[in-house]
């Protein structure tokens, strides 16, 4: 995950995972249940169409 937010810039990483709580996993990479996903973007998701 360090070689990824490395070579592609990235400021924070987010780790999808199904359980029901988020947690961070360390500084600049969070682990977020999918409940949790659209509040922390700012943005509606949607399926691909």
């Amino acid at each position: 995950m360090r070689v990824a937010i490395a070579n592609l810039l990235l400021d924070h990483l987010f780790v999808v995972q199904p359980g029901r709580e988020s947690h961070p996993l360390c500084r600049g990479i969070d682990a977020v249940s999918i409940r949790e996903l659209e509040p922390r973007l700012g943005a509606p998701l949607r399926a691909p169409s």
